[in-house]
């Protein structure tokens, strides 16, 4: 009785999976593994305040001015002055509150 050709098939089919069991059993156990993956770096962002050396001096004294002291200048320029002192009163006051925000102030 001749073999039809779906059995041929089946048969090569059936030969070649025993081909394919037979290498199998063969090879090593564990099969080998890709590169390793990349590694998992985390950043961690810490701020710190750090306050410069010439903010923590010591704001020098005022000069005492002389009790018989007299300014005698245009209206303009005793504006300038007391636009002055202003001006160095506020700058000082920056410092003092400059000086809260420190970690060692």
């Amino acid at each position: 009785m001749p073999l039809s050709t779906a059995r041929l098939r089946l048969s090569a089919l059936a030969l070649a999976s025993v081909a394919t069991l037979a290498a199998c059993a063969g090879s090593p156990g564990k099969p080998e593994t890709g590169p390793a993956p990349d590694p998992v770096i985390e950043r961690q962002i810490v701020v710190k305040p750090i306050c410069p050396p010439e903010l923590l001096q010591d704001v020098p004294p005022a000069p005492v001015m002389p009790a018989d002291a007299v300014i005698e200048a245009s209206e303009e320029t005793l504006r300038w002055l007391g636009d002055a002192f202003s001006r160095t009163l506020l700058l000082e006051g920056r410092l003092r509150d400059a000086r809260t925000a420190c970690p060692n102030g």
